[in-house]
């Protein structure tokens, strides 16, 4: 077992990946990991041999770096051969393969749901949600399946996916703080509102944070 005690604070640029990782990080998730991040905190660190090397938690970095993080909590493992680093980012990616439970996962899905949770932020996109509760609900009452299902498509109608430019991403945050909403989508709604009622600037800012 790792001894958290031991858990360091690196500069990010200290943390080096490995050339011959071998899990691929497509750039939704990597996304996805660092809204989890920016939203829960960071509970796993990133592992490292002596020489800064990444064994596990390239994704991890990745995220921190799209969240412009300036250190990363560590671990620093010592004593391993190559062959053991090598067995160590191999048995990472592998092990974290398993078959979900998909009627406790839609549960899941479904009680976070009805508290308007961002269910992206499980790691899951939007498609695979709704596949998980859909298959599920195949086995409910009709009447429980249609009034899920209806509630279920009008959320999806009203989901948005923006692509951002990098440079462009701290404004976004920037703005989604300055709600002081935590509920993002919420936050988003006030901001296209304040908007739509004309109380930006001419400089863009909003006029009812000038006011608070």
């Amino acid at each position: 077992m790792q001894d958290w005690k031991n858990v360091e604070q690196w500069e990010i640029n200290q943390v080096i990946p490995c050339d011959k990782n071998t899990k691929a990080h497509p750039p939704e998730q990597v996304t996805q990991l660092a809204n989890i991040i920016r939203q829960t905190g960071w509970d796993v660190p990133i592992v490292v041999d002596e020489s800064g090397i990444i064994l596990k938690g390239h994704a991890r970095r990745l995220a921190a770096l799209e969240l412009r993080l300036k250190t990363v909590p560590v671990i620093v493992r010592k004593g391993l051969s190559e062959e053991q680093k090598k067995a160590v980012r191999i048995a990472d990616n592998k092990l974290a393969e398993s078959d979900w439970l998909d009627s406790i996962l839609a549960e899941e899905f479904q009680s976070l749901s009805d508290v308007d949770f961002d269910l992206e932020l499980t790691g899951f996109d939007s498609e695979e949600i709704d596949a998980i509760l859909e298959a599920n609900e195949l086995i409910e009452p009709e009447e429980a399946n249609r009034e899920k299902s209806e509630k279920r498509l009008q959320k999806k109608a009203s989901t948005i996916k923006a692509v951002l430019q990098a440079d462009d991403v701290a404004i976004f945050e920037e703005a989604i703080r300055a709600t002081g909403n935590p509920n993002r989508s919420q936050a988003i709604t006030e901001i296209c509102t304040f908007y739509l009622n004309g109380r930006f600037s001419e400089e863009g800012q909003l006029h009812v944070l000038a006011e608070s």
